[in-house]
């Protein structure tokens, strides 16, 4: 089923994103790792749109085609400052590194999907969207979540999906 079929994983050099790699590639995808220094695939930081629109233009340049894109990009909840939990600007990067990279991904592929009329898209969120005690990494993987649910809804009926994951701690 996903033989041949042009898959980014973005984050793909990460603990998650590099085991979602070695997965499709044993399931005989065209597996991309993409990460801000590109290592064995392909320049893209989540953060910033020209970034992403580049990193999406080289793989049609690459394989004259998207199938389906993985966000697993995003700094571990473990790099997150405990004492800052509830402190607004640490929240707001947390969802501007998750959800928001999440979303400017998504935006692209979608362009790029729609048109195609058929892709797949996956964000991992986490098992943080559903506990209390750590407001920041609740709200950046809810965020998440909430974004992918969003974007299903906007385009069902064409061919692409769109859905969310919550794995267990990593």
């Amino acid at each position: 089923m996903l033989a041949e079929r042009v898959i980014l994983v973005v984050g793909g050099t990460g603990l998650i994103g590099r085991a979602v790699v070695e997965r499709l590639t044993a399931e005989d995808a065209i597996a991309i790792p993409a990460s801000r220094k590109g290592t064995g695939g392909v320049v893209l930081d989540a953060r910033k749109d020209a970034s992403v629109a580049a990193g999406i233009t080289d793989v049609l340049a690459r394989y004259g085609r998207l199938d389906g894109v993985v966000v697993a990009a995003a700094p571990s909840a473990r790099t997150l400052d405990p004492t800052r939990n509830s402190d607004p600007s640490q929240v707001l990067e947390a969802i501007d590194a998750k959800a928001l990279g999440f979303l400017r991904v998504a935006n692209a592929a979608l362009e790029v999907m729609t048109t195609a009329g058929y892709g797949r898209i996956v964000g991992v969120s986490g098992q943080n969207a559903f506990l209390t005690g750590n407001i920041t990494g609740a709200v950046r993987n809810a965020a998440l979540i909430v974004v992918a649910k969003n974007l299903a809804d906007s385009v069902a009926g064409t061919g692409v999906t769109v859905n969310s994951v919550s794995p267990a701690t990593v």
